[in-house]
């Protein structure tokens, strides 16, 4: 995707990207333009499509390897009685079955 933004030159933020998008929708909708414009419209809308999936994609991942890295972290008491994850909660195995 990094090189497909560095090839466009006028790269768009995810917020940007998405106001666009926006735009285009609401532009097809209305049917003002002619069959050429839409269909340049329609192209650009896929276009942006593709890249805000990639992006939300690389973040979805991001986010599961902090969280991968975050579950080896845990605390225990000095007598070891009750393990504690980081978000405060009791570890699971230290909880009374269900």
């Amino acid at each position: 995707m990094a090189d497909r933004e560095a090839g466009r030159g006028d790269a768009m933020s995810f917020e940007a990207s998405l106001e666009r998008l926006q735009q285009i929708v609401k532009e097809l909708e209305e049917g003002q333009g002619g069959l050429e414009s839409s269909i340049r419209l329609y192209e650009e809308g896929r276009g942006l499509v593709r890249e805000c999936t990639a992006r939300l994609d690389e973040a979805q991942e991001r986010i599961e390897r902090l969280v991968r890295s975050d579950e080896g972290m845990e605390t225990r008491q000095i007598d070891g009685s009750q393990a504690w994850t980081r978000d405060g909660t009791a570890d699971a195995e230290d909880r009374s079955d269900t």
